[in-house]
């Protein structure tokens, strides 16, 4: 049974009319709800839930393009575009869907601190919000260290601007310290989560958990590429590991198969990254994972276990989840056990702890029913191929192809992924061009 957070996303306007104190439909007043109207006692639940739904569409947004210009997805339709980021050419400022994705992380990362400035508002002021203060404190804190942490392992620049108050670039040499910024807020969602207590404190807590050693491990990973590609791609974060494991205990122990996802619905958000894919049909599902028919249908999967010489379960699920059975609300997997195990695999194998390295993988392939690893390949290997099969459209691949010396067949000589391994999406031209940092005008 996957695990994920409970969207009330549904009902947040009705809530916002709500506080206005007026008939919605008073033709007379019709724009009155006001920003001020947000820091209101009781639209605390209704702010936290605008904050996830901006993140989780911001992400739909922004991962497409990452992904297209990895190996996972591919472009087939008709937007040159596309083409371009599936050529490798990340470093357009122009490009349309790198720029029509950029604002909504502005949109998202503001929100989620909004958030929990908001929330920590109540609390200072000895407001209990219905008995839900720490709850909500800990789903904003998990939202900010979210989007934080996406930031940071898709951007190779970014500004935190204030609406319309423009801020300066945090600089590629830099964004490590965004994922340090998602460190933090993930865990404040853990203090608060645990002193929210119950079933959904315990939720958030595993939530944030997971998310945290994401970000650390993405810390770690970023420090692999930047400001060039290591020799050694092996990441060995005791921080990482220790919340891996942790998060593992939380699921239940070394068998828990779950997930936290994304959610979408008819009545919250779309995914607009499902409806590029499987509504209009711009792009698809890479052949390397997936063979598809001439009406971009699926048609068996390509990527086989390296052991049992069988279509990997682990990208079959996905496919089906995603592809086959996927319209315009996917969910988008944020973290699961997988991961965890795959963190603390890949801490023993660069530690050279071939059994501790053996004994993670091999609880990811019971997952599956596979045969059990023992030597039958190299360990790095098997660690490229358990990372691809089971972080499948995560936001991941591209720094994963970078460390370990992939190249998409697609990607042309001279583009900047093939040149410039590690180079991320850039600052587009709808903030260059706002941005007086960016396009000096700024007074001295």
């Amino acid at each position: 049974m996957k695990i994920m957070i409970k969207n009330k996303v549904a009902g947040a306007l009705l809530v916002a009319f709500a506080l206005t104190g007026c008939d919605i439909l008073d033709v007379e007043n019709p724009n009155n709800l006001g920003e001020e109207s947000i820091r209101a006692t009781s639209a605390a639940s209704a702010v936290v839930n605008g904050a996830e739904a901006l993140v989780y569409r911001s992400i739909s947004l922004i991962w497409q393009p990452y992904l297209v210009a990895s190996d996972e997805l591919y472009w087939i339709g008709s937007r040159d575009a596309w083409l371009g980021l599936d050529q490798g050419n990340l470093s357009n400022t122009d490009n349309e869907f790198t720029d029509a994705a950029f604002p909504s992380l502005g949109e998202a990362r503001w929100m989620a601190d909004e958030a929990v400035k908001i929330i920590e508002g109540h609390i200072a002021d000895g407001e209990t919000l219905g008995g839900d203060a720490q709850l909500l404190l800990a789903r904003a804190n998990l939202y900010a260290g979210l989007i934080y942490t996406i930031i940071g392992e898709v951007q190779e620049d970014f500004a935190f601007s204030n609406k319309t108050e423009s801020a300066p670039p945090v600089g590629p040499s830099n964004m490590g310290t965004v994922l340090d910024a998602a460190v933090t807020s993930l865990g404040a969602a853990i203090t608060a989560a645990q002193a929210a207590g119950g079933d959904d404190g315990a939720e958030v807590e595993f939530q944030a958990t997971m998310m945290r050693a994401r970000a650390r491990h993405s810390r770690a990973i970023w420090g692999k590429v930047n400001p060039s590609v290591a020799a050694d791609p092996l990441v060995s974060d005791a921080a990482a590991s220790a919340d891996a494991l942790a998060a593992i205990v939380l699921a239940g122990g070394i068998t828990a198969d779950e997930t936290y996802q994304a959610t979408y619905s008819s009545s919250t958000i779309t995914n607009d990254m499902a409806n590029w894919i499987n509504d209009r049909k711009e792009n698809n599902i890479d052949p390397q994972y997936a063979t598809s028919a001439s009406n971009a249908d699926i048609t068996g999967i390509a990527l086989q276990d390296p052991i049992d010489n069988i279509a990997d379960p682990a990208v079959t699920a996905r496919v089906n989840e995603f592809r086959i059975n996927g319209a315009n609300y996917t969910p988008l997997n944020l973290a699961t056990t997988r991961m965890m195990h795959l963190i603390l695999a890949e801490d023993a194998l660069a530690s050279g702890n071939s059994a501790g390295f053996a004994t993670h993988i091999n609880h990811v392939r019971a997952m599956d029913g596979l045969t059990d690893f023992s030597g039958q390949i190299p360990e790095m290997d098997m660690l490229k191929h358990a990372r691809r099969a089971n972080l499948m459209i995560m936001g991941l691949r591209l720094n994963d192809m970078y460390r370990f010396g992939v190249q998409d067949p697609r990607w042309l000589p001279g583009s900047v992924a093939a040149t410039s391994p590690g180079t991320l999406l850039p600052i587009t031209v709808v903030e260059l061009r706002a941005n007086c940092y960016l396009n000096g005008t700024c007074s001295s």
